[in-house]
C-alpha cells in the first residue's frame, strides 16, 4: 500500500483544505495510507545562527523521506501560498 503525507498548508483552525485532505484520507483508505500533518506548530523560519533545525521539522522531514509522496492542501492568497506554508517549506529545505 502506498504511504502519503498530507501536509495541511495553513494554520487556520477552519480550513476547507484540511477537510479536503481528510476526505481524501477516508475515500482512498483502501488504496493508500495518508497521514495528515499540521504546520501550525512549526515556528516561523529564521535562519538559526547555530544551524539547529527544530525537532518538529526533523520529525516531519523524516516522515516525508519515508513516504511515497506528499500531497499539499493549501489555500491561495494573492496568487501565492500562505506565509505559514512558505515558512514550513523553508525549514524543510534548510
Amino acid at each position: 500500500m502506498l504511504k502519503f503525507i498530507g501536509l495541511v498548508g495553513t494554520n487556520s483552525k477552519k480550513s476547507t483544505n484540511r477537510q479536503l485532505l481528510q476526505y481524501m484520507q477516508k475515500h482512498f483508505a483502501d488504496k493508500a495510507e495518508i497521514e495528515l500533518i499540521e504546520i501550525k506548530d512549526i515556528p516561523i523560519f529564521n535562519k538559526p545562527a547555530d544551524m539547529q533545525v527544530p525537532e518538529i521539522v526533523k520529525e516531519i522531514a523524516s516522515k516525508i523521506e519515508a513516504a511515497d509522496g506528499v500531497i499539499i492542501g493549501t489555500p491561495e492568497y494573492d496568487h501565492s501560498i500562505p506565509a505559514a506554508l512558505m515558512s514550513a517549506l523553508a525549514w524543510l529545505s534548510y
